[in-house]
């Protein structure tokens, strides 16, 4: 699709939605009609703005007109409906056009949920006084209440713009697919949100026991928990069961005016929590990275000692045995050759053979196994807290975890620190695998599952598109990567973790679509803690 249609698609499913919305909100009846504390409309037309630009401003401008006469019969003045949709793409034009400058629009820290907050309040003023103006154009504004309905409509429009506007800023796509546990506790939230909501407006004593109090205990869960995304959620949850409650229960202006106000309160409340949990996420995030970047120029300075030990520690030897092995062949060319000679040429050789295998023996064991710290731990426990860490990542790459793991198993003996780098270097891969491949398919899977008898096998596999066959025969060698940035030492610094406990790591599967990682573990039943590698 061109990028001409696209847009051209997009601007007229706004003016739908624009319609839509507004028909909802004034055509079949409700007492919130006129000015009101409720404008949904202005909130869609404000993130229309913010991401499409001033493309939309026509149609946000014509959308208003059409709601105007829609709400009036089409019995309004032109210059009374005009006025309206004129202040409405000023004010929210303008303050699409600071933001679009100024802030970023996912709403990734406190400035910029304070930008949108003060643009809007001030957008907001604007297109309240321009309502207002035109009743009283029209002379259906009684006197002495210009400033009761610019109230009423300031807070209508705020608490559509806070409400919508945030919404779809935070949740447009690219999102990554929700997990299963995730879906769940939202799905309790939300049912949590409305208990309340029935309790506040449906028990007799709720106004002398204050209870619209209880919505703050939602609104906390569902931000602490999932930062701005959950907020915006819960947002728009409570915001549709406060209107249905408007509909079907309250009917006296000045009460919806009251409890929309406190909801502007609240929704505002929901945001800067959510906004500082993201941010704060985020700022974890970018340690962690930065902690992995730190990690990765370790083993580089550790791989550059390592070369430089055994280029300085195997060069005696292997001088040696060239030297012993040169004289055994002059030996051999002699006409009358030395059997005494030559068969101690060929023992010195070999000696010296031996030699550079014990060196790089000692250094492997040096660098790679050393003291283990094994105790019982619970493997499904290890699982889940090294793909809580990847977790960012995930969310960001757009992939989803399965973990598939069997609660009935003893506890693993292990070095719990030695064996989450394994599955973290494990699940990495996978990550990064998944990365290279576009599709909409991305799974990481992590399963547990006994084997023979006092081990237990987890496997890690992905959707990616697989390894090439070249790399699989020296898949587990030192230096041998497909990654750019890439040492080569992962897997074979895991593969040395892994035979230290005991166990043993193996490519399981492998084709287009992905691979299959397994490595086995010892169980703690029957056997001693602690120990040497």
């Amino acid at each position: 699709m061109s990028p001409l249609r696209h847009k051209g698609l997009a601007l007229l499913a706004l003016l739908i939605g624009y319609l839509i919305v507004e028909w909802v909100e004034y055509g079949r009846g409700q007492v919130l009609i006129g000015v009101e504390p409720l404008d949904p409309s202005v909130g869609l037309a404000f993130a229309a703005l913010l991401l499409g630009g001033p493309t939309f401003l026509p149609v946000v401008v014509a959308g208003e007109i059409g709601s105007a006469l829609f709400r009036s019969g089409g019995q309004l003045p032109a210059l009374v409906a005009l006025l309206p949709a004129a202040t409405v793409g000023i004010s929210w034009g303008l303050a699409a056009l600071v933001l679009r400058r100024f802030a970023n629009l996912r709403l990734a820290g406190q400035r910029d949920l304070v930008l949108l907050i003060v643009t809007a309040a001030m957008a907001a003023l604007g297109t309240a006084t321009g309502d207002a103006a035109s009743l009283w154009l029209t002379a259906t504004l009684p006197e002495g209440e210009f400033a009761q309905v610019l109230t009423r409509a300031w807070i209508g429009d705020m608490i559509g713009a806070m409400v919508v506007t945030p919404l779809v800023l935070v949740l447009r796509p690219p999102l990554p697919l929700p997990s299963r546990a995730v879906t769940i506790e939202a799905t309790v939230q939300g049912a949590v949100a409305i208990a309340m909501l029935w309790a506040l407006f449906r028990l007799p004593a709720a106004a002398e026991w204050q209870l619209y109090d209880l919505l703050v205990l939602p609104s906390i869960w569902a931000a602490a928990r999932f930062g701005i995304r959950g907020a915006v959620v819960i947002n728009i949850v409570l915001q549709i069961g406060m209107v249905a409650a408007f509909v079907m229960v309250v009917k006296d202006a000045d009460a919806v005016t009251a409890y929309q106000f406190r909801m502007l309160v609240l929704t505002l409340s929901t945001l800067f929590l959510g906004v500082a949990v993201t941010e704060r996420r985020s700022v974890e995030d970018t340690l962690r990275r930065r902690q992995d970047q730190l990690d990765r120029f370790a083993r580089l300075s550790l791989a550059g000692e390592m070369a430089a030990a055994l280029a300085h520690e195997l060069n005696q030897p292997l001088s040696a045995a060239l030297t012993y092995s040169r004289a055994a062949l002059r030996l051999l060319d002699s006409p009358g050759n030395d059997q005494t000679k030559l068969r101690a040429a060929m023992n010195g050789a070999a000696t010296q053979a031996e030699r550079a295998g014990m060196i790089i023996r000692t250094l492997r064991e040096f660098i790679g196994r050393g003291e283990l710290n094994r105790q019982p731990h619970v493997l499904p426990t290890l699982v889940r807290d090294s793909l809580a860490l990847l977790e960012p990542e995930c969310q960001r790459a757009g992939i989803r975890f399965e973990a598939v793991l069997d609660r009935t198993l003893p506890p693993v003996l292990v070095d719990a620190v030695q064996v989450q780098q394994v599955l973290l270097n494990l699940l990495r891969n996978a990550i990064e695998a998944i990365e290279q491949t576009p599709g909409p398919r991305r799974l990481v899977t992590v399963v547990t599952h006994p084997t023979e008898p006092g081990t237990v096998t987890v496997e890690v596999a992905d959707s990616g598109p697989g390894l090439d066959q070249d790399l699989v025969a020296r898949l587990f060698q030192p230096f041998s990567t497909t990654k750019a940035a890439g040492m080569g030492l992962g897997l074979a610094i895991c593969r040395t973790i892994i035979e230290a406990h005991g166990g043993r790591l193996w490519l399981a599967g492998n084709g287009p679509g992905g691979c299959a990682f397994r490595f086995t573990l010892p169980l703690a039943s029957g056997t001693k803690t602690g120990g040497q590698a």
